[in-house]
């Protein structure tokens, strides 16, 4: 997908492969094509956005606008990202006035503010670019993996525990699973959080709040002799 502070496509047409007809490509505007797309409908986005250095494809702005465009981009990509699904996001080096500016790090906290785990930060090298006459010239990018809060993930793992143990008609092994559940829900531990992350935790509170409710659903079913 074209980054939003590039050039526009004309004559949007989608392109399907013969191989599969399965197969659709895009060439559009990121954030008017992601903004149709429904909640959580994607497991892997991959996706190299433009470094912001002037290249064909982009429009040179600040680093601080350009940050903020690429917040707005990962915005809608947490909100398209399924609960077990990861972001894989390939960046290089931004430059400024002949400085370095490493856009994984300048971009790290924008996943962060949603609560966004980073699973690895991958450094793959090349051995082409452009030479520099002033520093080591560039031949490193990084990827930076991240998945959704494991709150989640770790909850319905528990909530299908309990559905297999009730299946076998063990309730002491549903309400063990419960249980377990419910223990680590009251250890998720909020109180280091900074102002910057307060947007990750409300989510993360949304998120065990829903799940909790789940469990409570459960645990009446349980005691009602459901097991």
């Amino acid at each position: 997908m074209r980054s939003s502070n590039a050039a526009r496509a004309t004559n949007v047409v989608p392109l399907r492969p013969r191989a599969n007809p399965e197969i659709t490509i895009e060439c559009a505007d990121n954030l008017t094509f992601m903004r149709k797309l429904p909640n959580e409908s994607i497991h892997l986005i991959i996706t190299s956005p433009p470094y912001n250095i002037g290249k064909e494809y982009e429009k040179r702005t600040t680093n601080e606008i350009y940050i903020e465009q690429q917040a707005a981009t990962i915005a809608e990509a947490v909100r398209l990202l399924h609960p077990r699904g990861s972001i894989c996001w390939q960046v290089g080096n931004g430059i400024e006035e002949g400085e370095v500016f490493p856009l994984d790090i300048l971009l790290y906290p924008k996943f962060k503010d949603h609560g966004l785990k980073l699973r690895n930060r991958i450094v793959w090298t090349f051995g082409h670019g452009l030479h520099c006459q002033k520093r080591l010239s560039g031949r490193h990018e990084t990827i930076l993996w991240f998945t959704k809060d494991a709150v989640e993930s770790l909850i319905e793992a528990s909530l299908t525990s309990i559905e297999v143990a009730k299946g076998q008609k063990d309730s002491e092994a549903a309400l063990k699973a419960l249980s377990e559940a419910n223990s680590k829900l009251v250890s998720v531990d909020l109180t280091r959080a900074g102002v910057g992350t307060y947007v990750g935790i409300r989510k993360q509170l949304e998120a065990i709040e829903s799940l909790a409710g789940k469990l409570k659903a459960k645990l009446t079913d349980l005691e009602s002799g459901g097991g």
